[in-house]
């Protein structure tokens, strides 16, 4: 009887949420939206990661704080903790901060298109954990609706390793699925071309549960296409909106 109540409940929730609004997250899929924060309103977007390359593992739980400063524009603040199996592995990464502005809306045939910068510093963190100097990285955004089902997402940009001055060109393209009102699903492909390496490829998918406005589930699995890149990954996450 208890289980039926449950799901009852569960299920007037969700009726009673179809009328809300949506959190937008740029989480858990490796292509940020183009979505920007409204003024005055904060987002909390974390999550865990699993990956594994030729039978290593490395784990982190990573946060990113969004906060909307005026009109098409947000301040970022992101931090990793890393779980590794040495006290010289574990602890708080780089300290990064950045801003995202939406350049225009999508309009007729053409994608909404919004800027993504960040730094990172050098001075913050566990010292085997953060860059050798302050880095930069930037990205375009690009989003296109289709339908009510399908959503095309992709990112174009360039980053540098923190260690030494080679950038790293990269590529995002992630296809939304609208599933329902509370449940969207993604396939994504991405990658990078380190200025003296060769290209890193990656694939994944997953899902983003909607269930309680302004907080969002995700879960995602995804497999490396070359033996530069982990074998295999995957993390869930959870995201809080306020004062929206």
């Amino acid at each position: 009887m208890k289980k039926i109540n449950l799901i009852i409940i569960l299920l007037v929730c969700i009726h009673l949420l179809h009328g809300q609004e949506a959190i937008i997250t740029d989480r858990p899929d490796a292509t940020e939206a183009t979505a920007v924060m409204n003024p005055g309103a904060a987002q909390i977007e974390s999550g865990y990661t699993n990956t594994c390359h030729n039978g290593d593992h490395h784990a982190w739980m990573d946060g990113l704080l969004r906060i909307g400063v005026f009109k098409n524009a947000e301040l970022r603040l992101i931090n990793t903790y890393h779980l590794g199996e040495t006290p010289e592995s574990e602890g708080f990464g780089a300290l990064k901060t950045g801003m995202k502005m939406g350049l225009r809306p999508e309009k007729g045939g053409w994608p909404a298109v919004s800027f993504l910068g960040h730094v990172t510093f050098a001075n913050f963190g566990e010292e085997a954990l953060r860059p050798s100097y302050i880095t930069p990285d930037f990205r375009f955004l690009f989003s296109k609706t289709f339908t009510d089902v399908f959503s095309l997402s992709t990112n174009i940009g360039m980053e540098w390793d923190g260690v030494t001055a080679v950038s790293r060109p990269l590529y995002t393209a992630s296809l939304g699925i609208s599933i329902t009102d509370w449940l969207s699903g993604f396939t994504e492909l991405y990658g990078f071309f380190p200025e003296a390496y060769g290209p890193e490829h990656s694939f994944d998918a997953g899902i983003t549960l909607w269930l309680i406005e302004n907080v969002q589930l995700d879960a995602f699995y995804g497999l490396g296409l070359n033996d530069r890149v982990p074998d295999e990954f995957f993390g869930m996450g959870i995201s809080w909106r306020a004062f929206k």
